[in-house]
């Protein structure tokens, strides 16, 4: 894995690396459905940033965010950079999706288009270069350049690692299944960001933003172009047994 490291996420809080499995979640890749699977499964998982401070409420139940002692972690935090030398826990496996940065974009927008942004200029008149900005009102989705690089930082230089495309989610919930010693459900479509699912302009162009994304979309080819459209790497003994099964 090949990327540039030239790009840079202001994140203060990383991701953390006390669990076997820290989920790294990047905003609109399906960080909110692994939650649920792990929710109906009543799993040992726990969350942090997605649906804090009030929790989620999930099939009646509410789960509070905020980790302990759990085997699984879903952060919406940034791995960090690290220069030379292997990054995060040696033991611990580190696993996150990416989207095609058209598609995510997209769905970027409809998130604030239908909550805070929704009544805007910005989402009326379907202009967005302004919440790319310095100093702009927007959700940190919008404050860097490609978030998805960004967030995944020094990742590859991690012992071990799975990165796949939303299409290969479902090595992932094997991954989470590997763990848990339990099968997940397969049937969970959690979208409740894009409830109300905000109607793109028909003049919507994803060239005049796509400048922002050149680095994720090198990304997203290296990942959807490799076997399962995966990335892994897996080298300390408890992940061997999960090599041969993504």
């Amino acid at each position: 894995m090949v990327l540039s490291t030239a790009y840079r996420v202001g994140h203060e809080v990383r991701l953390p690396q006390e669990r076997s499995v820290e989920v790294l979640h990047i905003p609109k890749t399906g960080g909110s459905t692994i939650i649920e699977m792990l929710a109906l499964a009543n799993a040992s998982f726990c969350f942090t940033e997605t649906g804090c401070p009030a929790g989620l409420v999930i099939a009646g139940r509410h789960f509070r965010c905020g980790c302990s002692t759990e085997l699984i972690g879903v952060h919406e935090r940034p791995f960090g950079w690290q220069t030379g030398g292997t990054a995060g826990s040696s033991s611990t496996l580190y696993v996150s999706l990416v989207r095609e940065p058209k598609s995510w974009l997209k769905s970027a927008i409809s998130q604030q288009c239908n909550g805070p942004f929704k009544r805007s200029d910005t989402c009326v008149k379907g202009n967005f270069s302004e919440w790319f900005m310095p100093g702009a009102a927007r959700k940190f989705y919008f404050s860097v350049d490609n978030l998805q690089l960004n967030m995944l930082g020094s990742i590859w230089n991690a012992s071990n690692f799975l990165v796949c495309t939303i299409e290969g989610q479902a090595h992932v919930r094997r991954s989470l299944e590997y763990v848990l010693h339990r099968q997940l459900p397969t049937n969970v479509v959690a979208n409740r960001a894009n409830a109300k699912q905000w109607q793109t302009p028909a003049d919507f162009d994803f060239l005049e933003y796509e400048s922002h994304y050149r680095a994720d979309e090198q990304l997203y080819r290296i990942v959807s172009s490799a076997q399962d459209a995966c990335v892994s790497r897996f080298t300390h003994p408890l992940w061997q047994g999960l090599a041969k099964t993504v």
